[in-house]
């Protein structure tokens, strides 16, 4: 239905995502981008490259981090802390936890500040503490994680692990 209108196809594509059709929702966010062609300046183009790597989430993970790492590499002032946060649990929920964190690093890299990726970086930890993920742990920690019930791969039995300086 939606032709080559870029929008119609971009709202397609986002209709897609949200019924869990990952590839028609791919597709149809490759050819909103086809449609636009290189006017990289458009609204209607970053919200089909950030769909189009939400749909390869599910269907290609380490192709849809080096696609979004790439955009967020050609446009750091159009990428921000929301589409990273947005990529690392599209990806972790697609059992990526590896591209997660690979997303969440860049993006604390670039807002080392944002709530929203601290906020990641919890979720992702306490679900990695829950799963007995300690790789997916050991790799937090390097981003400032310090967990909750686990301490270097070892389930703390009542131990306080409070520091006093």
């Amino acid at each position: 239905c939606g032709g080559s209108n870029p929008k119609a196809l971009t709202d397609e594509g986002s209709s897609a995502l949200g019924s869990g059709q990952y590839e028609v929702a791919a597709k149809k966010f490759e050819d909103a981008l086809a449609a636009l062609g290189s006017d990289s300046s458009s609204p209607d183009w970053l919200r089909a490259k950030i769909g189009l790597c939400q749909g390869r989430a599910r269907t290609d993970g380490a192709k849809a981090k080096d696609e979004f790492l790439e955009l967020a590499k050609a446009h750091p002032d159009r990428v921000t802390d929301k589409h990273f946060s947005l990529m690392g649990r599209e990806l972790d929920e697609a059992r990526h936890p590896a591209d997660a964190i690979a997303v969440l690093t860049a993006g604390m890299t670039a807002h080392p500040t944002s709530a929203e990726l601290q906020g990641l970086r919890t979720a992702l930890g306490k679900k990695a503490e829950q799963s007995g993920d300690w790789e997916t742990l050991e790799s937090l920690k390097g981003l400032g994680y310090v967990g909750g019930k686990y301490l270097n791969g070892t389930q703390l039995k009542g131990q306080c692990t409070m520091r006093h300086e």
